[in-house]
């Protein structure tokens, strides 16, 4: 999975083509966590990935984000999980999701 870092604005305006993401108003204190967008690509499909941190009952937490996008579909995976065991976990997230095949 190659990534190429883009810049906060150029991300900003990516991320605002994907109408799944903002879906999230009900966690508390969301917000995508500055520098985390970066363009991808899986598959040879293009690809946007972030990470958002947010409060949960108290918790720290962070969701991690991937958008595949064809010409053909969209496709958003995500997972939620305590902001402390996310470092462990992208690392497995990262492989299941360079794995994906999106017509």
């Amino acid at each position: 999975m190659g990534r190429h870092k883009i810049g906060a604005v150029d991300g900003a305006k990516l991320l605002s083509a994907v109408p799944a993401t903002l879906g999230r108003t009900g966690l508390q204190n969301y917000e995508l966590r500055p520098g985390s967008v970066q363009q991808i690509w899986i598959s040879g499909r293009q690809a946007l990935t972030a990470v958002a941190d947010y409060e949960e009952n108290g918790a720290k937490m962070s969701e991690s984000l991937t958008w595949i996008v064809t010409e053909h579909t969209r496709a958003l995976f995500f997972a939620r999980i305590a902001t402390y065991d996310l470092p462990i976990f992208q690392t497995h997230f990262d492989q299941i999701i360079s794995s994906a095949v999106v017509p």
